[in-house]
């Protein structure tokens, strides 16, 4: 029997930490013994500047700690420097200003006098998605990243079924999940995730004779820090049988 789980269709929580009613099936579940996910269908919303995780810009001018904050937000790269230059000068009166290299895709920074880049001030500073490091730098009205910018966001989305009774792990252990799905779109776009297409086998054995009458679900990113979609709904389909 194929179940389309809606998170639309849930009885409390968000669309990315949900419960969902599967009384109506449960009868014709009841004498399955393995499930399987199919498919999932999920528009890609998740913010890749997130507030408390890498959000913060962090400089110092004349021996001043400086730390700008960035909105919460889903950025390209033009929004990303003008989003830069903005935060800054509203911290330091500096005529700051960010432009991006089109050959290079590094950032560079300029002020009209000398500052340091001290992205190390703050454990959710964006230094990753700016290119730059962690360490201070030498005073300078221009500063230029030592790294490429990387605005991709998150490369996978864990998701967890408490009701589901084999747990998977990753490279980071707190990371237990009941599946992965690669987010291979760009913002705004939908991830069309069937496991059989990546060589994946989410499947799981069920004691004979169980009764599922409901999903908890949740979704989170790396070191479980939860998936915000947005309020934007999601569908993924599992056959039991």
């Amino acid at each position: 029997m194929k179940v389309a789980v809606c998170s639309r269709d849930r009885v409390s929580g968000t669309s990315s930490n949900f419960k969902v009613d599967l009384s109506g099936a449960a009868q014709r579940i009841l004498n399955t013994t393995r499930c399987r996910i199919l498919k999932v269908l999920m528009k890609y919303v998740i913010y890749n500047i997130r507030t408390g995780v890498n959000d913060k810009i962090c400089f110092t001018r004349s021996s001043t700690n400086y730390t700008a904050t960035l909105p919460a937000a889903g950025y390209n790269i033009q929004d990303f420097c003008t989003a830069i230059a903005t935060a800054m000068n509203a911290q330091d009166s500096n005529t700051y200003a960010a432009t991006y290299g089109t050959s290079t895709g590094l950032i560079t920074i300029t002020g009209s006098a000398s500052f340091s880049m001290n992205m190390g001030l703050s454990s959710t500073s964006c230094y990753r998605e700016m290119g730059f490091g962690t360490g201070i730098t030498g005073a300078a009205t221009t500063q230029t990243g030592t790294g490429v910018y990387d605005l991709s966001g998150p490369d996978t989305i864990y998701m967890d079924i408490a009701q589901f009774p084999q747990r998977q792990v990753s490279s980071n252990p707190v990371d237990y999940y009941t599946a992965a799905i690669p987010v291979d779109v760009n913002f705004g776009e939908v991830i069309d995730f069937s496991p059989c297409e990546y060589g994946m086998d989410y499947s799981w054995v069920f004691e004979e004779g169980k009764k599922i009458t409901q999903l908890d679900i949740s979704l989170f990113l790396q070191n479980r820090e939860p998936a915000n979609l947005n309020v934007v709904d999601w569908t993924m389909y599992l056959e039991f049988y």
